[in-house]
């Protein structure tokens, strides 16, 4: 891998090979570093100098699942596919895990893709084969300690594969641009605040099994939300209630 001075088309120096496989992800960051992800399962932080670049750190026992993983505009926090259905929030820093999204069930799990919008606040991330196929999931950014929420599921037509996905620059026009594996594009707007409409229900049962799992019954009006059988649904709950 190379650094080059874009203005002038010259090449600067080489990074050192680090990496054992395939790099799928580079990314600058404000403080003059680069982080890289490879399919050598890790993640490394670069530190960038006039004539060459040093190794800073690296962050090791990726699932590999998904190939271009975010990093936040501060600098400060990578995401990191801890495996097949569960993504974190890495501090670049420490290497501390500071909160996650998960997905539920055998079949739902992430590829490709999972970045951040332009202000941090909402993760996009792409399914892989089995029910998420095709479909792009928007979460709430965890908040430190604490886990995302799935705010809305976007379907591509036919469910093709995503292979690329970025956000718009522009913060006073926010759109999500989605690349698929049959070569057709597509533009979505992300949910706004004032599209989350909240529906209260009453909780009638709760089971847990161990302490790793509950099932938690609802009743809702079905009304307004029309959900269909075996519909999927994230249900928060407040925990000062």
């Amino acid at each position: 891998m190379f650094v080059w001075d874009a203005a002038e088309g010259k090449k600067l120096y080489a990074l050192p090979a680090e990496h054992r496989d395939t790099i799928t992800t580079v990314h600058f960051t404000p403080q003059a570093t680069l982080v890289t992800a490879a399919k050598d399962r890790t993640v490394k932080l670069w530190k960038l100098g006039a004539e060459k670049a040093g190794l800073m750190r690296t962050i090791e026992h990726r699932s590999g699942a998904v190939d271009v993983l975010g990093v936040s505009h501060d600098g400060g926090r990578v995401l990191f596919d801890q495996d097949k259905a569960r993504i974190d929030l890495v501090c670049l820093a420490d290497k501390q895990t500071v909160g996650q999204i998960a997905n539920m069930g055998s079949t739902a799990s992430f590829a490709t893709v999972a970045l951040f919008n332009m202000d941090d606040s909402l993760l996009v991330t792409a399914g892989g084969e089995g029910e998420l196929k095709g479909a792009l999931q928007v979460w709430t950014t965890p908040q430190p300690g604490g886990r995302g929420s799935e705010i809305a599921r976007l379907m591509t037509p036919s469910r093709s594969g995503v292979t690329c996905a970025a956000f718009s620059p522009v913060k006073d026009t926010p759109f999500l641009v989605v690349g698929t594996d049959r070569g057709s594009v597509h533009l979505w707007k992300p949910p706004s605040d004032a599209a989350r409409a909240t529906t209260v229900g009453k909780v009638t049962n709760i089971d847990s099994t161990d302490n790793r799992t509950v099932t938690v019954r609802v009743e809702l009006d079905n009304t307004r939300l029309q959900l269909l059988d075996r519909s999927a649904a994230t249900i928060i709950i407040n925990p000062g209630q």
